[in-house]
């Protein structure tokens, strides 16, 4: 299993923590107002194991899959488990939240063994829809790309 989606509507443990005060204060704060959940999300990662997320924004899906129309929202992150350098789910680039909409293009490929199931589905696995490729990456740290996926 990859990820859950939706757990508040069936789970009331996780409604809650979508209520919880501490969640949503900050993010009130920050976006001057009332807000709403537009996706929850349970990723699921064993340590040294499992497949990766391709470097990406948010927005760009929310933007042309759903029509968002801007990215007023807030990605929070609460982890379930302790977060450890074997099984830490996320790296973000610093700063990189002041670039803006980065639009890539759309992979039109369906990932292996995914024709039959209906089109979101590319949102959700390893060959994301819309990923940045290593020089993009590279770019983005200002570094040089030394070896495929090594950036020093």
């Amino acid at each position: 299993m990859r990820s859950v989606l939706g757990s508040p509507l069936t789970s009331d443990i996780f409604n809650a923590l979508s209520r919880h005060p501490r969640v949503l204060e900050p993010a009130r704060n920050i976006l001057g107002g009332d807000l709403h959940v537009y996706q929850f999300k349970i990723n699921c990662k064993a340590g040294l194991s499992g497949d990766v997320w391709e470097w990406h924004q948010d927005f760009i899906f929310w933007q042309k899959e759903d029509g968002m129309p801007a990215s007023r929202v807030i990605n929070v992150s609460v982890f379930l488990d302790d977060v450890t350098e074997f099984n830490g789910p996320l790296l973000v680039l610093p700063g990189s939240h002041k670039h803006g909409l980065l639009d890539v293009p759309a992979s039109d490929s369906i990932p292996t063994n995914y024709e039959n199931d209906p089109s979101w589905i590319s949102t959700q696995t390893a060959a994301l829809k819309y990923s940045f490729n290593k020089a993009q990456v590279a770019d983005l740290t200002g570094r040089k790309e030394s070896a495929p996926g090594i950036y020093f």
